[in-house]
């Protein structure tokens, strides 16, 4: 009897090591695929307009305004913001920041400084969350995309964004700069 014991708790141990061996094994595989992205990258308001004006890639820039008391905005990062293809879009075609719409942090934009919660109030106009907006590469506001959004709608919007479908002025001049972006 000891001995069959013994060799149950020889085969537990050993099932255990090659579980979490296969474990550790798939999380080394997915973290280093160059093909996924597993996040997106934001940045801080005041960064994302650095590197808007620093972009050469005639990128957008997507705000998201969130706070951190808000269920739809937690959903988003949960839902939309986790999903493979909107991580790829942003990450690849727009300059993404986060914007915490209840935080007192101060940001520096050009020599002014401004609290992150009084920028969303004065300069969006934000008085709910969740809501996006997009920035044109030359920092002209497109427009907001107000409430919760399902990954289909949120892609089609960054798709439309990115595009410039938005600018029915451009012109074919224009469209070569937009395959650029494509």
């Amino acid at each position: 009897m000891k001995r069959m014991s013994k060799f149950i708790i020889a085969l537990m141990l050993i099932g255990l090591t090659a579980f979490g061996i296969a474990i550790g094994d798939s999380k080394q595989t997915q973290s280093t695929s160059p093909e996924a992205p597993d996040k997106i990258e934001w940045l801080a308001f005041d960064e994302g307009l650095e590197a808007l004006e620093a972009d050469t890639l005639n990128r957008h820039m997507f705000i998201d305004i969130t706070a951190a008391w808000c269920g739809w905005c937690k959903r988003m990062d949960r839902e939309a913001f986790a999903d493979s293809a909107v991580i790829r879009l942003v990450n690849e075609h727009f300059i993404p920041v986060k914007l915490w719409s209840d935080s007192r942090k101060m940001l520096d934009i050009d020599g002014y400084q401004i609290s992150e919660q009084n920028l969303a109030r004065s300069e969006f106009k934000v008085s709910g969350v969740p809501v996006f907006w997009f920035l044109s590469p030359e920092k002209m506001r497109i427009g907001p995309l107000r409430g919760y959004q399902t990954v289909d709608r949120m892609t089609k919007a960054l798709e439309y964004v990115k595009a410039f479908e938005y600018d029915t002025t451009r012109t074919e001049d224009d469209d070569q700069g937009k395959e650029k972006n494509k």
